[in-house]
C-alpha cells in the first residue's frame, strides 16, 4: 500500500537521516520525496510503499513515537487510490430522503422507491 508522510519541525541535523533509516530497518520503500526549510521549520513529504501485511496503526504510532525523540512532528496516512468512475459512481447514487432527511444510495443501500425511506 502507498502512504504519505510528513515531517514538520524546527531544522536541526539528522531529520531525512532519522526518518530514512527508520523506513530502511522497516522495509519501507522511499518512492518520492519533497523536503524545504521555510522560516527555520524544516517541512518533508514522502510517498512510501508500505508492505500490505504491516501494521498500519502501529507503524504511524511508532512514527509518532520517532517524532517525539527527534523534536518534530511525523504524520502518516494511508493514500487510497480509487478509479475515477468508481468515485462517479459512488457521488452520483447518493440520495436524501425528502421527508425525513436519511440518505440512502441507489446501488449500495436503496430505499424502496428510489425517493423517500
Amino acid at each position: 500500500m502507498r502512504a504519505i508522510l510528513t515531517t514538520v519541525g524546527q531544522d536541526k541535523t539528522g531529520i531525512i537521516a532519522g526518518v530514512s533509516t527508520f523506513l530502511a530497518e522497516r522495509g519501507i520503500n522511499i518512492l518520492d520525496l519533497s523536503q524545504t526549510i521555510m522560516k527555520g521549520y524544516f517541512t518533508m513529504m514522502m510517498v512510501v510503499d508500505v508492505d500490505d501485511s504491516a501494521d498500519f496503526s502501529a507503524l504511524s504510532s511508532d512514527l509518532t513515537g520517532l517524532g517525539k525523540k527527534m523534536g518534530v512532528e511525523i504524520n502518516c496516512v494511508v493514500s487510497i487510490e480509487v478509479a475515477d468512475d468508481k468515485i462517479v459512481e459512488r457521488m452520483s447514487g447518493r440520495r436524501v430522503c425528502a421527508k425525513c432527511g436519511t440518505s440512502f444510495h441507489t446501488l449500495y443501500n436503496p430505499s424502496a422507491d428510489g425517493k423517500t425511506c
